[in-house]
């Protein structure tokens, strides 16, 4: 769901700028082409729809902000 999505990226920035959280490094190469080693210095994304689900379900930052009735559906 796109609004979820959306919703959830501004709750994100939010909290981060009340809490100051530090933001992490940048990624300005192509990550195609760079080196394994600096690839392995960034943080993967879930491979699978599954797996995102179950990502989703285990955070607490997800249960935070997402009512447990909208979360049933998609989690």
């Amino acid at each position: 769901n796109p609004y979820l999505a959306f919703a959830l990226l501004i709750y994100a920035g939010t909290e981060g700028i009340q809490k100051a959280l530090p933001l992490p490094e940048h990624a300005d190469v192509n990550l195609y082409t760079v080196s394994e080693e600096k690839r392995a210095g960034y943080e993967k994304l879930p491979q699978s729809l599954e797996e995102a689900a179950d990502c989703a379900k285990n955070s607490g930052f997800v249960k935070r902000y997402v009512p447990q009735a909208i979360a049933k559906m998609f989690f």
